[in-house]
């Protein structure tokens, strides 16, 4: 089992812009649903896992014995 990092994004609506974990953004931010950081985050995910899906679903044929 593969261990992913954390994702991370740049929070325009605090002072500094400081960089908040996605998962506490969603969870904790009010503004979550309106944030454009946040959307985008989103749907850059969307589109890694329609991406990546085909690979994953696709069989690997069995090995030619000599």
């Amino acid at each position: 089992m593969e261990k992913q990092m954390a994702d991370y994004i740049v929070c325009p609506n605090k002072r500094n812009a400081p960089r908040i974990n996605v998962l506490v953004c969603r969870e904790r931010c009010p503004m979550a649903k309106e944030c454009p950081a946040y959307a985008a985050h989103l749907a850059i995910a969307v589109h890694e896992d329609s991406l990546l899906a085909p690979l994953e679903l696709q069989e690997v044929p069995p090995a030619v014995a000599p």
